[in-house]
């Protein structure tokens, strides 16, 4: 069993179902002494290699080095990056002196570096890549095998790392894995389905799932990576939540349930199985022996089809099971010179009204852009521009429209998902430059039935175009459902016999077909009725997308139309899964979703004879949106990212009032803070800083107390900042011991002060038997159970509403 390639990862996985350790901070906690235990890779070598080798000697395959924390104490400031870089190696070389009777594949662990819960400045992306391709550059010069990078919840993040990664290596395996909440979901609010989506298209060698929901709940997850992916699949579920028994974290004995899901999981496609958060060398051991009965030491998968999919964050279009593709064409600064101007004075602005105006009819499933006229002189405009698109609330799936091949390699490291590629046409110059990005990072490619600069003049020559286009795609490995091919619509103030070539080419090809609808009417007058009429007679003709108005009434009735009469969806759509936020003054909703304050103070200003105050405005008008907003969030019409977004926008309201001598709460409210504390030997500060920020746009005063506080220390901090409540978080098991100890410090020396609970770990029985006087499982409830709590004497509303 050697790995000294992909190709040769993947012909042991073709044949082996491989065993992958389990948790390390259960063993190396109670030897770092207040440090991270990644440290130990220095201080202490021999602790971190005596668990490596409990590890091989139970039957391990694969064992990863200790270096999952690292990445996000450099990003937190904790570590200098050159510290880390230090560990790493340190890291990886313990893993060189480990053995076994089996020929161990040793592997870098790379965890998360941010929250990845806000997207990132191009400042930020830049750090997140040179951190993980120095990384790299130190695992691989150590004669590492393969990287891991695992706990993952964010897809840019993601996405990032392994394009950093690649830029140092394209032959190094990478096992890339997401953790994923109930429904399937990360805690940014994408589906298993789409990172599934985005692995295959970045080329991960196993596409997998860890930590998680425990063992009952990741067949689930799996099963989601199964279906929207085609390749080697992974699993490690941690062993659930320990019981705390006198000061020591206790983990109930899950083997035999971690056991049951194998067979199944095995005809999924998972070929890699491991544990996590809570277990041990036993459970690997368990494995060993279950992964050694399988007859033949394999088990036949279910054979899966390549999806036929495009993507983004959270949205995604397949081809297999949906009508029709409308792409919208406004993000366009060489076709549209009104967005052309706003773009040059305030991008971010431009490209968000942009957005709301074509997704806000309903019938847009992505979007192209182009932004050569900037680009060209100026790159990092497509960086600036899809980062600001991924820290907005629409995440579409992307069109990237761009002349230049050099741009489109640019813009796909910042893109999330797998988007169309706009455009190639069938010089073989340019079909093989498109072919190595595809190569790269996967998306359908908009092949043009032309060569180079001659366009086609007949419907002979388009079939000429498509003979070649077979033979460029079969040349280069590119499969045929990855090509839309666009006949090339041609203004018909040249001759309606345009629009009849394209038809009979979107007849006879296999391909899927595109056009670029607009085109057809270019210099004509009734530009809307004429494309919304002839959309819909390529609709019946079988086209698969269109680049057109989204935004335009009259397309969006040709989409309708024809969905219904030709695919059979409903004629009325759904509207049930819409928010409908009440009277008066629906559209605070809608703005506190955008981050827009300033339409909200608009919406005040121009209103102000109905209220006495803007306190009765905020009390009568926007503290319900914000209500609406927290149940949707919890009825899993919303997610974190839009719940955050709208606290955000409602500090800033806050603020802005409070600026103009508006009093932030109630007459005889006091100011006593909740402070907010991650327990000791606890570093994770992300479900903490969520809670925060939902809290303050609930006008809840909420302080951030800092992470891996001690008992003595959180008590000294809650009597300086006189608090009204106290908030502790944990993230990690054996951290539960020190949330007890704080809160009974906390009842001994400040009796009366609530204290309430949370974060991945914590379980409401826990709370109960620890002595909390209250637990919030997600965000919004910890506004409610602070809203319930009697704080310092006021009504226990410490809302603006």
């Amino acid at each position: 069993m050697t790995v000294s390639s992909r190709k040769s990862f993947h012909n042991l996985l073709k044949e082996e179902i491989l065993v992958m350790d389990g948790a390390y901070g259960t063993f190396l906690s109670p030897h770092a002494d207040g440090f991270a235990i990644e440290e130990l890779n220095i201080r202490k070598p021999d602790i971190v290699k005596a668990t490596h080798q409990k590890y091989a000697d139970a039957g391990a395959d694969i064992v990863k080095s200790n270096t999952f924390g690292i990445f996000h104490s450099i990003f937190k400031g904790k570590l200098e990056r050159e510290q880390g870089l230090s560990l790493i190696r340190a890291g990886v070389r313990i893993l060189k002196d480990v053995e076994s009777v089996r020929n161990l594949i040793k592997i870098a662990s790379f965890g998360p570096m941010t929250p990845g819960m806000w997207g990132y400045t191009p400042e930020e992306a830049e750090a997140i890549t040179t951190t993980y391709r120095m990384a790299a550059e130190q695992a691989l010069s150590c004669g590492i095998d393969g990287i891991l990078f695992e706990t993952f919840s964010d897809l840019l993040e993601m996405s990032i790392a392994i394009h950093a990664v690649r830029m140092v290596s394209t032959d190094i395996p990478l096992i890339c894995q997401f953790t994923f909440q109930d429904g399937s979901l990360t805690l940014s609010g994408s589906p298993a389905a789409n990172a599934a989506v985005m692995l295959h298209s970045l080329h991960a060698d196993v596409i997998g799932v860890n930590c998680s929901t425990g063992p009952s709940g990741i067949l689930g997850h799996v099963a989601e990576l199964s279906r929207f992916s085609d390749g080697f699949l992974s699993m490690a579920p941690n062993a659930g939540l320990p019981q705390i028994q006198g000061q020591t974290a206790v983990y109930p004995d899950v083997r035999g349930e971690m056991l049951e899901l194998l067979p199944r999981a095995l005809e999924l496609g998972v070929r890699i199985v491991g544990t996590c958060c809570g277990s041990t060398p036993e459970y690997t051991a368990s494995l060993r022996t279950a992964v050694d009965g399988i007859p033949g030491r394999r088990l036949s998968a279910v054979k899966r089809d390549i999806p036929d999919v495009i993507s983004s964050g959270r949205r995604l279009y397949d081809f297999r099971s949906q009508p029709f593709c409308a792409v919208g064409e406004r993000l366009n600064l060489s076709g549209n010179r009104t967005f052309l101007r706003r773009f040059r004075n305030d991008s971010e602005s431009a490209v968000k009204g942009e957005l709301e105006r074509q997704f806000s009819t309903g019938y847009t499933d992505a979007v192209d852009i182009n932004l050569d006229p900037i680009a060209v002189k100026s790159p990092s405009v497509w960086q600036e521009t899809l980062l600001s698109i991924e820290r907005g609330e629409y995440a579409p799936i992307l069109s990237i429209d761009t002349l230049y091949p050099d741009l489109m390699d640019a813009a796909a490291r910042f893109t999330v998902g797998k988007p169309i590629y706009n455009s190639t046409d069938l010089t073989e110059k340019r079909f093989s430059r498109m072919a190595e990005l595809y190569h790269r990072h996967r998306g359908k490619i908009v092949a043009l039935l032309m060569t180079g600069n001659r366009l086609p003049k007949s419907y002979e020559q388009r079939l000429e175009a498509l003979e070649i286009l077979e033979r460029l795609r079969s040349r280069y490995g590119i499969p045929a459902e990855e090509i839309l091919v666009d006949p090339l619509a041609l203004s018909l103030a040249t001759g309606v016999d345009q629009f009849n070539m394209v038809r009979k080419i979107v007849e006879k090809t296999a391909y899927k077909t595109i056009i670029g609808l607009s085109n057809f009417s270019h210099g004509l007058a009734d530009r809307s009725r004429m494309n919304a009429f002839l959309l819909g007679q390529l609709t019946e003709n079988g086209l698969s997308a269109a680049i057109a108005d989204t935004s335009d009434p009259n397309i969006c009735a040709a989409i309708r139309l024809g969905n219904a009469l030709f695919h059979g969806e409903p004629l009325i759509r759904e509207e049930g899964e819409k928010i409908t936020f009440s009277e008066p003054f629906p559209e605070v909703g809608g703005a506190l979703l955008s981050a827009d304050p300033d339409a909200i103070l608009d919406i005040l200003e121009q209103n102000r004879k109905q209220f006495d105050s803007p306190y009765v405005f905020l009390e009568k008008v926007v503290s319900p949106k914000m209500e609406a907003i927290g149940e949707a969030f919890e009825e899993k019409k919303l997610y974190l990212p839009q719940l955050i977004v709208a606290g955000e926008t409602m500090k800033k309201l806050l603020k802005n009032l409070k600026s103009g001598g508006v009093p932030s709460r109630k007459k005889g409210q006091t100011e006593q803070p909740v402070l907010l504390f991650t327990v000791q030997n606890d570093i994770h500060d992300i479900g903490k800083n969520i809670v925060m920020s939902v809290l303050q746009g609930f006008g809840i005063p909420a302080e951030d107390g800092g992470v891996d506080r001690s008992p003595d220390e959180i008590v000294e901090i809650a009597r300086a900042k006189k608090a009204g409540a106290v908030g502790l978080s944990a993230l990690m098991t054996t951290s539960l011991a020190s949330m007890e100890k704080t809160i009974l410090r906390l009842k001994t020396e400040m009796p009366g002060l609530p204290v309430l609970v949370g974060g991945a770990v914590v379980t409401r029985r826990f709370a109960e038997e620890i002595g909390a006087d209250g637990y919030g499982k997600t965000a919004f409830e910890a506004v409610h159970v602070i809203r319930n709590l009697k704080i310092n004497g006021n009504d226990g509303d410490n809302s603006t509403g």
